[in-house]
């Protein structure tokens, strides 16, 4: 399931494969009267009796709304879109907001967010606002629909049945969450509870202490924080300290080439230095 740009406007396509080897012609499963879904928010996709639900952000007169898709078992043919929730939020632009499905016995559970909000639904049940936040992710257990979702900087989890959430993790940005059995836990490292993107869930955390940081270590950081973007970062668990980035805790192949990098910038650097004072002194000698 992918945003498909090969013709004007954006589309949701989907490809299916019996074995991951073998694929066949890809299929339209949704293209928005309005010529075009929300071009950048990414598609989620959950298995639901042998099929799938799809919910994706549409755009209809300029509402960029959750909308879902099914899938029955052995088919290809998406059934018709329907609209999560009753709210619209009528956006320019992309908010680079997703959302997230799971299927609990024939409801589709979706959550996303709707401007500063993260909201979810159950089937056709009424929408359920759960505060200020984003990036939600939800999972279905016997006990019930487990919610997480960053507000702040803190991930947060919303029990089934809970009137409110509570704080389980600090620093924490890109969850993801899965069932990993045992009825309520959402996902664990040992015995603090956290989220990660790593869909395993099985990698430790990239955690390390930082010193007085230098324009060369912040230029480090922010080329560590992009990797940390990648899959298979995690948040750390509520009580551990603010990960911050030490380079020597980096591993040394990632750690050589940034400092090549920098050096090549640095070196950069002084030519342009170097050009503007030889153009200054030839300017001068002009003159006289």
């Amino acid at each position: 399931m992918w945003l498909d740009d090969r013709a004007k406007g954006k589309r949701l396509r989907a490809d299916f494969s019996a074995d991951g080897a073998a694929w066949g012609d890809d299929v339209l499963a949704y293209e928005s009267p309005d010529g075009t879904i929300c071009e950048c928010c990414a598609p989620a996709i959950a298995a639901a009796d042998g099929g799938a639900v799809v919910a994706f952000r549409n755009w209809i007169d300029g509402d960029r709304d959750i909308w879902t898709l099914r899938l029955a078992a052995g088919k290809t043919k998406f059934g018709p879109a329907t609209k999560s929730g009753t709210g619209s939020w009528k956006l320019a632009g992309c908010p680079m907001a997703g959302p997230a499905v799971a299927v609990r016995g024939a409801d589709v559970v979706s959550a996303w967010r709707r401007e500063r909000d993260v909201f979810l639904a159950v089937g056709m049940a009424k929408e359920r606002d759960l505060g200020e936040g984003t990036e939600p992710q939800v999972v279905v257990k016997d006990d019930g629909v487990h919610v997480v979702w960053i507000a702040g900087d803190s991930l947060v989890h919303l029990a089934p049945g809970a009137r409110s959430s509570e704080e389980i993790a600090k620093s924490a940005s890109f969850p993801c969450a899965a069932d990993r059995g045992g009825a309520g836990r959402v996902a664990r490292r040992g015995d603090a509870p956290c989220a990660a993107r790593d869909p395993a869930l099985t990698r430790a955390p990239r955690v390390a202490n930082i010193r007085a940081m230098t324009p060369a270590d912040r230029a480090l950081q922010r080329h560590v924080e992009a990797i940390g973007r990648a899959p298979g970062s995690i948040v750390v668990p509520a009580g551990a300290p603010k990960p911050n980035i030490d380079r020597h805790a980096l591993r040394p192949r990632t750690l050589r080439t940034t400092q090549g990098r920098l050096r090549r910038v640095a070196g950069r650097r002084r030519l342009r230095r170097a050009h503007r004072v030889g153009r200054r002194d030839g300017d001068s000698a002009t003159r006289r």
